[in-house]
């Protein structure tokens, strides 16, 4: 019985490829003399991604692909909110160096609560609120890393 590759596969293939070139990358960066240096984070998160995509891979390849669930055709509301979250994500990050993080994240998981279909308003308020202040005091506080701040000038 001959196997079909499926789009699973390629998508854990690419990010094995992506993970190893973020690997390689993070290795480019300079190391720290003790501790934790700023290649080292990219460089787990990189081993992280080729191990989940290496999973995908295998797991595409050893599904039975008669009991596989039909493919829908292309859905033009899917891309449509694709379309919406890449659009957010690329404006979140363009105005983070204006708004800075604690002032812009909290809009910003309220649009990924909409965009995801998130009903309950107020605790997606709140939640967002708190996940926003407790990230930023955390990397302000505990990992001492800087993160963008508000600025008229």
């Amino acid at each position: 019985m001959k196997k079909n590759i499926t789009s699973d596969f390629w998508v854990g293939l690419g990010a094995i490829l992506f993970g190893i070139f973020v690997f390689v990358q993070s290795k480019k960066l300079p190391q720290a003399k003790m501790g934790i240096g700023p290649g080292d984070y990219p460089a787990f998160v990189a081993i992280i991604i080729i191990s989940l995509g290496l999973i995908q891979a295998v797991k595409a390849l050893l599904a039975n692909n008669s009991s596989a669930q039909t493919r829908e055709a292309f859905d033009a509301q899917r891309a449509k909110k694709v379309f919406l979250l890449v659009s957010g994500t690329f404006a979140y990050v363009f105005m983070m160096k204006f708004m800075g993080f604690l002032l812009l994240s909290p809009f910003f998981l309220l649009f990924l609560f909409w965009m995801f279909g998130y009903s309950n308003r107020r605790k997606a308020i709140v939640i967002s609120i708190t996940v926003s202040v407790v990230i930023y005091f955390l990397f302000m506080y505990a990992f001492q890393v800087l993160l963008p701040r508000f600025s008229l000038f």
